[in-house]
């Protein structure tokens, strides 16, 4: 069930975006909803949500709060999106955001409203992840990745640095 939150800003009354109350029950009705609507797909709970694009699986943690259900969402949003691996860092955001849209649609079919500030939250830590692989351990500028590789170029310096990514799976 939605609910619209209405706030007080200097005096006028003005409409906030819905908040999502849902119960246990519900959430598990639309996780139950969402494996029947998806057999292309395997749902397993796990202690982390993510997608695999080799097994066509959909892990998710216990669906105790509105938060895992959203993750649920978003990850199934991956799988409606095909997405598989990413070369260039940059691209790994471009699929996050990507797949949170997907679960922003997909969500509102069930009547469910995710938090657009725990989705801000998720992209920033990607964001934040990105601008500190990309720094020069040297000079500490922001570098430029190379098309073909996870090496990172420093204009400013000229140093060359590989990075490893422990996100490649995801």
């Amino acid at each position: 069930r939605r609910h619209t939150r209405y706030i007080s800003v200097t005096g006028v009354q003005t409409c906030a975006l819905p908040i999502s109350v849902t119960t246990t029950a519900q959430r598990n009705s639309i996780r139950k909803s969402l494996i029947e609507a998806y057999p292309q797909f395997t749902f397993m709970e796990a202690e982390s949500a993510r997608w695999s694009f080799d097994t066509k699986t959909v892990y998710y943690r216990l669906i105790d709060t509105d938060e895992a259900l959203a993750e649920l969402f978003h990850e199934l949003g991956h799988g409606l999106s095909h997405h598989s691996s990413y070369v260039q860092d940059v691209e790994l955001i471009a699929m996050e955001r990507q797949a949170w849209d997907a679960a922003l649609t997909l969500a509102e079919t069930y009547d469910f409203a995710i938090d657009t500030d725990m989705i801000e939250s998720s992209l920033d830590s990607y964001r934040e992840w990105l601008h500190a692989r990309s720094r020069c351990p040297q000079c500490m500028q922001a570098g430029i990745q190379d098309r073909d590789s996870n090496q990172y170029y420093c204009a400013l310096c000229g140093r060359s640095e590989e990075h490893t990514s422990e996100l490649q799976s995801h």
